[in-house]
């Protein structure tokens, strides 16, 4: 199995590959956060942007990642969370 991740024309990730690797650098930066219990408002003062471009990178992560919500992101995003 190959290490490195597709995207179909969704966004949706194919195969079998580490989730981090879909997500933009400032997706990650958003998910880890929120991961380790940060508010959607703690986030965007901590990355210097504001709550709504912090919700729109939650809402393309847990479209990618195909999560509902912060506590299944998080679940997902364990191993790579402090």
């Amino acid at each position: 199995a190959s290490d490195s991740a597709t995207v179909d024309s969704s966004g949706k990730m194919e195969g079998h590959s580490k989730p981090m690797d879909i997500l933009t650098p400032r997706e990650r930066a958003v998910a880890v956060d929120v991961c380790g219990g940060a508010t959607n408002k703690e986030v965007a003062r901590v990355l210097g942007i504001t709550e709504r471009t912090v919700k729109a990178h939650l809402a393309t992560t847990f479209e990618k990642l195909e999560v509902r919500d912060r506590l299944q992101l998080a679940l997902q995003l364990k191993p790579y969370c402090s």
